[in-house]
């Protein structure tokens, strides 16, 4: 009977099996790693969702009518989203800021609002606003 379990006392074979069982558990640990990094994405992902959702016009207007944020904060705000290209908000934020806004800096935001447009593509409506400036 103690033919057949030759394994047992062969050094080689401790030393194989050693490193299979190392191999195992590398591998293991491998696939758990990538497969926790995959959840931890997707709970990052999530999170930054939140903060991409775009805010509707009765939102920015109550935002900015409650006048936690100053005028100048947001008009920093609309320039970095035409810095970064998003014309589109930087067009809501200074059209409510001229509803709302303090008219002293009326035309200083009218100014704004025709860059933004000419640089979105909308020149008749930027030339319309920098008519208004003129006259």
């Amino acid at each position: 009977m103690s033919t057949f379990f030759i394994e047992f006392r062969d050094p080689l074979f401790g030393a194989i099996l050693f490193f299979v069982i190392i191999f195992v558990i590398a591998i293991f640990s491998y696939w758990f790693n990538r497969y926790k990094k995959r959840e931890d994405y997707k709970h990052l992902d999530r999170f930054l969702k939140q903060f991409n959702t775009p805010v509707s016009k009765e939102e920015l207007y109550v935002l900015i009518t409650k006048g936690e944020l100053s005028e100048k904060t947001w008009l920093l705000l609309a320039h970095s989203f035409i810095k970064n290209g998003d014309y589109e908000k930087a067009i809501e934020i200074y059209s409510e800021l001229l509803k709302v806004g303090n008219k002293d800096n009326y035309r200083d935001t009218l100014f704004l609002l025709g860059k933004t447009y000419l640089k979105a593509g909308f020149l008749v409506r930027s030339k319309t606003i920098f008519l208004n400036i003129s006259s």
